[in-house]
């Protein structure tokens, strides 16, 4: 019973440690445009999600977390045709979320995720921390190709270093 106390003594304190202050104005989480790029282990999803159209659209969803979860979904025709499941490595992620703090992705409020009517090649990029998110569309290859290719390079090498495992029951 001795150690109980002590123990419940130092729970107490610490809980109270993390309320936040009572006096002074609430904090107000600043928008994209006028924050610096997140750290790159401050960056907890990256998604994107590329559409390629010809006589049909075959689109690419990818989901990376940094706790290691992947998820690889491929359309085509508007019908979801697969969906995998991989693991991202630590290190792949962090590699990857250095590689696109950018900051000319950062740059400006961002986007809404849309895609454009009429485009042939787009790829939507979302990057998220635990407070924000910030999109950025890309609707054709010579749409911002430098931020484009720099992202594009440095996803494709990611999604490479997974080993994708295809869902049974993956036809929607």
């Amino acid at each position: 019973m001795a150690r109980v106390v002590p123990l419940l003594a130092a729970a107490a304190a610490s809980a109270l440690a993390c309320l936040p202050p009572q006096s002074g104005p609430p904090f107000v989480e600043p928008e994209w445009g006028n924050a610096p790029p997140p750290l790159a282990y401050e960056i907890t999803e990256i998604t994107a999600n590329w559409q390629h159209c010809t006589q049909t659209c075959q689109r690419d969803e990818v989901l990376l977390l940094r706790d290691g979860q992947a998820l690889r979904t491929l359309y085509s025709s508007g019908r979801r045709d697969s969906v995998m499941y991989g693991r991202v490595d630590s290190l792949t992620f962090l590699a990857l979320a250095t590689a696109l703090r950018d900051p000319q992705f950062f740059l400006g409020p961002g986007d809404e995720p849309a895609r454009m009517p009429l485009t042939n090649q787009s790829m939507v990029l979302s990057i998220a921390t635990l407070c924000r998110r910030h999109v950025l569309n890309f609707y054709s290859p010579d749409d911002r190709p430098s931020v484009r290719a720099k992202a594009q390079a440095a996803l494709d090498s990611a999604v490479a270093a997974i080993r994708w495992t295809r869902s049974l029951g993956g036809r929607g």
